[in-house]
């Protein structure tokens, strides 16, 4: 006599899907895998009993260390962490949360694929389809590149040359910038014109968002002087700004005084020196008592007081507020 495998609707024991289970308290889904694991079938994905890398619980484990549950989460986005982590060949702590599951009849949940396998090395893997096509998320805004300044303010310093590289425009990708629409525009127009390769606008776009990002808070226009500081293409994007008007008239760069032959400002703290030294009396006298390093604000191998150089020392008790 054949027995009847009745269903009920509760959860599932062992990937906490909530809908029909069956008799042994398991979804269709599970109840396969653990008859499975349970004759030894060592075809497709090999199953285990173990505590699961992601959640840390004891259940039936699949050839990448993690429970269906948690495959589960993974693959409805639940977990963009986990994800990137995966992609990008690392491996997490476990103890992240769970997610409840419903499964309706009318709908199907995704099937949930193993995404490595845990007893290769990392570096020969080929990780599924659907994880490389999933978008990676948007970079984020590195707050310490063209610190954000404080718009209506009088400044009592001058701003010194800076050196980007291309890591710098990397990293300010997902901050919004007045005028950056206008620019790539104009670069697309000079890439057509010139039949340049999409690394072309690439590079180009990189160094217009430092551009943009590193003007004063009161202006609109980039200064063409400032394109210097640019890692290259200064020249291409000078005509890009001013097809997109917003190139500003060029006007005389203080400088510290030795990078000129004449009278400047000091070369550590940017103050109007009035003299051809190099450094003036208050930064001499300030690096005999302290050790040099990294500024934690400007990142110049200066002379450093908790961190930070004799300027960021000094703006706050000038301005009577923080600049850190």
């Amino acid at each position: 006599m054949t027995a009847i495998r009745r269903r009920t609707v509760d959860g599932c024991r062992l990937c906490c899907t909530w809908g029909v289970v069956e008799s042994s308290g398991l979804c269709p889904e599970c109840a396969s895998a653990y008859r499975r694991f349970r004759n030894g079938d060592v075809v497709g994905v090999r199953y285990r009993e173990a505590a699961c890398r992601r959640c840390g619980w004891p259940a039936l484990v699949s050839s990448d260390g993690t429970c269906r549950c948690c495959r589960l989460l993974v693959r409805l986005r639940g977990d963009d962490a986990w994800l990137e982590a995966e992609r990008a060949r690392r491996t997490l702590a476990s103890g992240r949360p769970l997610q409840l599951a419903l499964r309706l009849a009318t709908a199907r949940l995704p099937r949930a694929e193993p995404l490595r396998q845990t007893d290769t090395p990392l570096t020969r893997q080929t990780l599924p389809g659907w994880v490389r096509r999933t978008a990676a998320p948007q970079p984020a805004d590195d707050p310490a590149v063209c610190v954000e300044e404080v718009p209506g303010q009088l400044g009592l310093f001058a701003p010194w040359p800076r050196s980007f590289t291309r890591a710098h425009a990397a990293r300010i990708q997902g901050r919004p910038l007045p005028g950056l629409s206008e620019v790539a525009t104009a670069l697309g127009e000079m890439a057509r014109e010139r039949r340049v390769a999409a690394t072309w606008r690439f590079h180009t776009l990189g160094g217009a968002r430092l551009a943009l990002a590193a003007r004063l808070p009161d202006e609109c226009l980039v200064r063409p002087e400032t394109l210097a500081d640019l890692p290259q293409m200064a020249p291409t994007l000078r005509e890009a700004f001013a097809r997109a008007s917003l190139l500003d008239r060029p006007r005389a760069r203080i400088v510290p005084a030795w990078q000129t032959s004449g009278r400047g400002s000091c070369r550590d703290c940017l103050a109007w020196t009035n003299k051809r030294a190099q450094r003036c009396v208050g930064c001499l006298n300030w690096a005999h008592g302290h050790t040099s390093g990294t500024c934690q604000r400007c990142a110049r191998w200066v002379a450093l007081h908790d961190g930070y150089c004799r300027r960021y020392v000094l703006v706050p008790l000038c301005t009577g507020g923080s600049t850190y």
